[in-house]
């Protein structure tokens, strides 16, 4: 950060929030944790499906508190948000490369009860 200013350089960070290894374990281990089912094997990864409707409230706040800390440092030409998998897709659980032990392989990652709901 300290660079930064001194360089008169703007700051372009990347906040991903998600995939296991971005995810809070109190927040993996909570009722509001809904993981991403496959449809072939009904085995949910450890990957928070995009139809939880409770991660975005944790997402608001947490932008939230990552804009109050940073408020008055004028330091961002922009931010950019992301959900990434392994090949920087939006959080399909599509193959290895993290070096977890989780189900995930390519496939249909929407049997989890609101990915069926919104299909339904």
């Amino acid at each position: 950060m300290e660079k930064i200013i001194r360089h008169n350089l703007k700051w372009v960070p990347f906040l991903i929030l998600g995939p296991c290894y971005a995810t809070p374990e109190w927040f993996q281990v909570s009722s509001e944790s809904v993981f991403a089912k496959c449809i072939e094997h009904s085995i949910e990864s450890k990957i928070q499906s995009i139809w939880n409707p409770y991660l975005p409230k944790y997402v608001d706040r947490f932008i939230g508190i990552f804009a109050k800390h940073y408020q008055s440092h004028n330091l961002f030409e922009s931010i950019t948000l992301g959900i990434s998998g392994n090949w920087g897709e939006a959080m399909y659980p599509v193959g290895g490369g993290f070096g977890t032990n989780f189900h995930t392989h390519s496939g249909w990652w929407c049997g989890d009860k609101y990915a069926l709901e919104s299909y339904r």
